[in-house]
């Protein structure tokens, strides 16, 4: 299991909010697919995958916040 972690976008980056989830618990996807959008500092983007793989679980729902570097959902790696 891997832990995709809310990105800094920005250096005074503290917390990010989940605008939308592109993919939902239970879907496959590949390197480069965008897997949520995220409002900081009144900038929206994109976060994409690093790698192919699966969601396992979604821990930080639509319209939710997570601090930076805090795991926003779980997925496997294939």
């Amino acid at each position: 299991m891997v832990e995709i972690v809310m990105p800094r976008l920005g250096l005074n980056m503290e917390k990010g909010t989940i605008i939308k989830w592109h993919v939902k618990e239970g879907d496959s996807f590949r390197k480069d697919d965008v897997l949520c959008e995220v409002e900081s500092e009144k900038a929206i983007s994109d976060v994409t995958a690093d790698f192919d793989g699966k969601v396992i679980r979604i821990l930080v729902k639509e319209n939710e916040e997570a601090e930076v570097i805090k795991p926003i959902a779980e997925v496997e790696q294939q």
